[in-house]
């Protein structure tokens, strides 16, 4: 489940609060960006932050081998056999991945690793991921094209009712933009002398308002969040 469905059912955890990590208190402004159309090939674009979610996608439905390249950016120090050329630079573990393997060994792997930023194109049969290799700089301009996800059949079913997952009719294009309004940040006690782990353990509260537009028609939703 991608982590603005999870907001919306109401079911945060780690992977939500790890999406929120980077925002301070304010109110954000095109956000989780996803344009979707439909065709003989359903053709995803997003922003940066469904980039580890169509992985985890990927891991969840995808079965044989799959094509793996791409860089690995990690806050904590991590090992791995399919890692190569792992060095410290600008805070991050950076790591190098180019594989032919198996969706099933792949998806142990992405367990180990998934709150990393996976800067990873992927291939396989029926589809086909590409994203920006270089981690995304909140402070520049929001793209939103740093995902490409081309998927063909029924695979390609399953995402559009795992991404828009409130939308129910057929369609041509669909654009979905969310704003994120942070109004507390709650620090835990432990951690308020610790700005570092301050930063990273706070939980941050406030709203996410869903727009859609699908074909000629728009509409909003919005959930209240805590993570």
């Amino acid at each position: 489940m991608n982590f603005i469905k999870k907001i919306f059912e109401n079911k945060t955890d780690d992977s939500v609060h790890d999406q929120f990590v980077r925002f301070s208190i304010g109110d954000y402004y095109p956000r989780a960006v996803l344009q979707v159309k439909s065709g003989a090939t359903t053709k995803f674009k997003s922003g940066f932050e469904f980039g580890n979610d169509f992985i985890k996608f990927i891991t969840e439905n995808v079965k044989g081998d799959i094509e793996v390249s791409g860089k690995i950016f990690a806050k904590k120090d991590f090992d791995s056999a399919l890692v190569k050329d792992k060095v410290k630079k600008k805070g991050f573990y950076v790591g190098t991945i180019k594989q032919t393997i198996s969706t099933s060994n792949f998806s142990k792997f992405y367990k180990e690793i998934e709150q990393a930023y996976l800067l990873l194109n992927i291939k396989g049969k029926d589809f086909s991921l590409k994203i920006k290799q270089a981690p995304h700089n909140p402070r520049g301009k929001y793209k939103e094209d740093f995902c490409k996800f081309d998927i063909k059949g029924d695979l390609a079913k399953v995402a559009t009712k795992e991404f828009l997952f409130d939308v129910e009719s057929s369609f041509k294009q669909a654009i979905v933009k969310h704003r994120f309004l942070i109004d507390n940040v709650e620090v835990p006690k432990e951690f308020e002398k610790d700005l570092a782990m301050a930063r990273l353990m706070a939980r941050r509260i406030g709203k996410v308002i869903r727009e859609l537009a699908i074909d000629d028609k728009e509409s909003s939703k919005e959930a209240k969040f805590k993570a």
